[in-house]
């Protein structure tokens, strides 16, 4: 049945290293016994393209905005934690993602901006809430994300591409051959 609808499908280049990437951080994790490496495969996923050098400017753009992100979402942290009330989190957040896209596109990295956005909203809220010490948290996701940044370069670079030099044939979906 399968057959009759998905005739000749094979998977492409770019979704094969894709799920090399997802396969690299997770043995990575388990190796290192790091319990939740999400931001890891969703920075792999990410940025694995079509071809390497896309994939280390996409990369780059990643990391850079994970970094200005998490030094707001961090500094947001400070006075979160010394705020006497939670109301204070909603204006604050807008602010810092505010704060973040602006800082990108000033940097002329605006396609960093959402993936700052992302990490400040991250950073600030969800380790607000973390069990473990909240700075370590924030300093921990920065540093998966730019794990999985390296593992998809490092994978679109040495991993053999498409028949055409580039993934493109291929995109991130089954092909037919």
């Amino acid at each position: 049945m399968v057959k009759k609808f998905f005739p000749k499908l094979m998977p492409g280049m770019r979704t094969l290293k894709t799920g090399l990437c997802v396969f690299i951080c997770l043995t990575l994790a388990f190796v290192f016994h790091y319990d939740w490496p999400v931001f890891a495969c969703v920075a792999s996923i990410v940025c694995l393209q079509d071809t390497p050098e896309k994939s280390f400017v996409t990369g780059f753009a990643r990391v850079i905005g994970t970094l200005i992100g998490g030094v707001i979402g961090i500094i947001l942290l400070w006075v979160y934690l010394a705020a006497p009330y939670d109301i204070i989190k909603i204006p604050l957040t807008t602010a810092g993602i505010i704060i973040a896209v602006v800082s990108c596109v000033a940097l002329k990295k605006p396609e960093a901006a959402s993936i700052c956005a992302i990490t400040v909203t991250v950073i600030s809220l969800a380790a607000y809430h973390s069990t473990g010490e909240v700075f370590i948290y924030a300093l921990v996701r920065m540093a998966e994300t730019a794990a999985g940044v390296v593992v998809a370069v490092l994978v679109n670079r040495f991993v053999s591409r498409g028949k055409h030099g580039d993934d493109k044939e291929d995109g991130f979906h089954l092909s037919k051959r």
